[in-house]
């Protein structure tokens, strides 16, 4: 009888009369509130039962391979549970096994060491979830071998007696304008030429795609004609893709099975000291996030994650074109920090951030009452965030270096209101952060108070001009994807704000 316990009993009441006894009431128990002393559910010894029986606790069965199948003869099993036990026993001819004087009330776990010379993995499991009086069963065990995760791909135990085999090409999805892209992101990150690996898995799901992380630069790059906008709004509301199917290419193109990205790759990166045993000569694990196109199908976003063997592993969004029948990538890094603003007919607008930034000698010389135009970029919760403009009243001390760390620049700053006075509530950092100066934003808190989450607003300046600077500049609001923008800044004192901002 099973409920929230798998278990049924009687309680019986008996009387004796000289040498006889007899049930004198009998209740039922539908579901047992402990294990208690129960014999096995399965199984009923009978009025003749002798007691040594009760005791005697077995286990016998079949030992095979969990991915194919196959009986595992002449393999070792060693056993163990509670009360110090622990057994080894061996399987015969047709991997069959015997176990006995098994522990009472204990799970057993099994171990079985994977056939990799000079090395000592083993896996296993858990294989009897309760031992109980009487048990005398057959319990047939399933080894995962896909667990040794150095286990060459091609192995029996787990590919059956065919080696591995490269998956047979999809011709229509082959032939496709998103297969094309592919080859041309493989073709920017593997150039001919330059040593590539002999074959290249690809991931059977998606791996930390980054769908946000190019959207404070798409103003800049359409301003620019670098891409369409129309590519970009595809590439956003593309769902995240896997190519599953393999395509043709110079390179051997596979996918890596599931159950091997759960043993190789769980956490999204490969373990390539596992990778390099099991999947000989495969030195890039890849996979194919979303892709964005324009109407016309000559402009596409492409993001990808490379894992590659001795090299720091990224995901990257390209910029692709096509040309004749082939796609080249004509960005590489769209999401890279690169736009600053500036000032245009008197509007403050996108462009590309300088190589360097600001000497020493500019930084120190931003001083005094600012009015900051803020652009968004990102497009934020329901598109609204991108394009919006907002505009802040600043007032900034002087930059100047600090007696712990003198190249370290501090200054001072305050938030102004419309009248001019310091808004109390918000709090304004002025500082150098490695060699660009930045100006926060926070909500001001009792002292010794500290903000672990929450609002806060952060503006890099990345160029100045004159007596005006300008730069990038991001919110977050609690822990959530930080929305971003460009700024520019000019004196209150000497330049009013340019018309239309």
């Amino acid at each position: 009888n099973c409920g929230s316990a798998c278990g049924s009993a009687d309680v019986w009441l008996l009387t004796r009369t000289g040498e006889n006894w007899s049930v004198a009431a009998r209740n039922e128990i539908s579901e047992l509130a402990s294990p208690g002393w129960a014999l096995d559910s399965l199984r009923y010894l009978g009025k003749s039962a002798d007691p040594a029986w009760y005791r005697s606790r077995r286990v016998h069965g079949i030992a095979t391979s969990f991915e194919t199948g196959a009986i595992l003869p002449a393999s070792y099993l060693t056993f163990s549970g509670n009360e110090g036990f622990r057994a080894t026993v061996k399987t015969d001819s047709s991997g069959a096994f015997h176990l006995d004087n098994l522990p009472m009330g204990s799970s057993l776990f099994f171990h079985v060491a994977c056939p990799i010379r000079g090395r000592a993995d083993t896996v296993g499991g858990e294989f009897i979830s309760q031992t109980r009086p009487g048990l005398d069963t057959t319990a047939n065990l399933a080894v995962p071998f896909r667990g040794c995760t150095h286990l060459n791909r091609n192995n029996a135990l787990i590919a059956g007696t065919k080696p591995h085999v490269f998956a047979v090409l999809d011709s229509s999805y082959s032939s496709s304008d998103k297969a094309g892209v592919y080859r041309g992101v493989l073709d920017a990150i593997f150039p001919v030429g330059v040593r590539s690996p002999s074959a290249i898995l690809l991931q059977p799901s998606p791996v930390r795609s980054c769908p946000f992380c190019i959207e404070p630069e798409i103003p800049r790059l359409v301003r620019k004609g670098v891409m369409e906008s129309s590519t970009e709004i595809d590439f956003a509301r593309a769902a995240d893709t896997t190519a599953n199917s393999p395509f043709t290419y110079r390179i051997r193109v596979d996918t890596l099975p599931l159950w091997d990205r759960y043993w190789l790759a769980e956490s999204g990166k490969v373990d390539w000291s596992a990778m390099k045993d099991a999947y000989p000569g495969v030195r890039a694990v890849i996979s194919f996030l979303r892709i964005g196109f324009n109407p016309r199908h000559t402009e596409a976003l492409a993001e990808v994650y490379v894992d590659t063997i001795g090299a720091d592993d990224q995901t990257e969004t390209m910029l692709l074109k096509k040309q004749g029948a082939g796609w080249r990538a004509v960005l590489r890094d769209v999401a890279r920090d690169g736009t600053s603003g500036e000032w245009s007919a008197g509007k403050c607008e996108p462009s590309d951030a300088p190589a360097h930034p600001p000497s020493r000698a500019e930084v120190e010389k931003i001083s005094g009452d600012f009015r900051l135009v803020r652009v968004g970029a990102s497009r934020g919760f329901h598109d609204t965030f991108r394009g919006a403009i907002d505009t802040l009243r600043i007032r900034l001390g002087a930059l100047r270096p600090t007696t712990r760390k003198p190249e370290q620049l501090v200054g001072s700053g305050e938030l102004l209101d419309a009248n001019g006075s310091a808004d109390q509530k918000v709090v304004v950092s002025f500082a150098t952060k490695g060699n660009v100066p930045a100006i926060g934003l926070a909500t001001r808190l009792p002292p010794g108070i500290a903000q672990l989450d929450g609002w806060g607003e952060s503006h890099r300046i990345l160029r100045i001009a004159g007596d005006s600077f300008f730069g990038t500049w991001d919110t977050v609001v609690g822990p959530t994807i930080p929305l971003k923008g460009y700024f520019c800044a000019s004196p209150i004192s000497t330049r009013q704000l340019p018309p239309g901002n």
